[in-house]
């Protein structure tokens, strides 16, 4: 059975390959978003963990957390942030009207446009019409409420063939984590 998921960025590979064939076994999510939203994005981060898929999350990054704050090097932090993006398979844009004014999330999908297509992760207070126009000219995807989260760590886990041990995992706790991120998530339509 597969293992809970965890912040891949304080081991030396974010990807787990197989031996020798160097094939993906389990996708590891960036996580974009405005440090307003962190709390939101603690919740995001749980359920991708507990549902066994890696992921970055930046204010777990020790490292990063370091070159933060009072003892702030934008070139170190911006180095962080890229190993962080070159080494995870997806990306979640989490918006909200926050993100909107982030210098951070803007930079964080352009530098991986035409690599990989992040996924906009809807926080409660964001429409569609607000979304800004750099995500809309790429064609994303959306998620909005619990059912459609759950279908994109379906798809995702189904994309590197670790769909059964997935589901498995997420029988054992949809209840727990559905209640956390229905009160931070846009209701689906």
């Amino acid at each position: 059975m597969i293992s809970e998921g965890k912040n891949k960025l304080n081991e030396r590979f974010l990807i787990d390959y197989e031996s020798f064939s160097g094939k993906i076994k389990r996708p590891c999510v960036f996580i974009s978003h405005h440090k307003e939203d962190s709390a939101a994005c603690v919740l995001v981060a749980d359920y991708l963990k507990t549902a066994g898929l890696h992921y970055y999350f930046d204010q777990e990054d020790a490292d990063l957390q370091s070159v933060s704050g009072n003892n702030r090097d934008p070139g170190r932090i911006t180095k962080r942030i890229l190993k962080g993006l070159d080494e995870s398979t997806d990306v979640i844009c989490v918006m909200s009207p926050k993100t909107l004014t982030s210098q951070w999330v803007p930079f964080e999908i352009g530098y991986t446009y035409g690599r990989k297509l992040p996924t906009v992760l809807t926080l409660i207070g964001i429409a569609d019409h607000q979304l800004p126009e750099f995500l809309k000219a790429t064609g994303v995807d959306i998620i909005r409420g619990i059912e459609s989260m759950k279908k994109y760590v379906t798809d995702l886990s189904s994309d590197y063939q670790i769909l059964d041990e997935v589901l498995e995992r997420t029988k054992t706790f949809s209840d727990v984590t559905d209640h956390n991120l229905r009160k931070i998530l846009e209701p689906g339509k």
